[in-house]
């Protein structure tokens, strides 16, 4: 529907609405007074409906999501132990930094037992930027609920790790996760 036919839509019940009222104030026998009331609210549970139905689109304010400033790049030497890149820009906003970085990723069980194993590294990245780097000291799979399956880390976040605010060169997929120095054959 056009805004103008919904507008002009609108006006007419409006009008309907504005006669009926005019209408019960000047309106003296009982009889017909109790119609108008009657017809009254059928036209305002019409208004009602009609705006729950038909309203007008709103457009979508697009979301900006934050983007860190790089101090230069770093890559994966930079790292003595496996670690596995997570990107966080959307849950940044609606979590802090350590529940955005350890919580609800689908990664199998046998890389999150090396990962704990080797004492591996969860790193937060926002576009290619580290803004966080957690330390693995554990984990388990959520039971239930919307993140029912998905992995859950336990550990330490690192606010003096020396990557964060710095550019991973090697990150080149543009999904949630990608892993590095993992053993060979587990390479995705």
């Amino acid at each position: 529907m056009t805004p103008k036919k919904y507008k002009e839509d609108l006006r007419k019940i409006d009008q309907s609405i504005s006669e009926c009222e005019t209408n019960l104030k000047y309106c003296s026998n009982e009889k017909q007074r109790k119609s108008y009331q009657d017809l009254l609210k059928i036209y305002q549970n019409e208004k009602d409906e009609f705006v729950k139905n038909h309203s007008p689109k709103k457009k979508k304010v697009p979301i900006v999501y934050w983007t860190p400033e790089s101090k230069g790049e770093i890559d994966e030497t930079d790292f003595d132990r496996p670690y596995l890149t997570v990107s966080v820009h959307k849950s940044i906003t609606e979590r802090p930094p350590e529940d955005s970085i350890r919580r609800y990723w689908s990664v199998k069980n046998d890389r999150c037992e090396y990962l704990v194993e080797e004492k591996g590294y969860v790193v937060g990245v926002i576009g290619s930027v580290v803004i966080g780097v957690f330390q693995v000291s554990g984990w388990k799979i959520i039971k239930e609920g919307d993140n029912e399956g998905r992995v859950e880390f336990t550990g330490e976040l690192l606010s003096d790790h020396p990557s964060i605010d710095y550019t991973l060169k090697d990150r080149t997929v543009s999904g949630p996760i990608q892993y590095f120095n993992y053993p060979d054959d587990w390479t995705d």
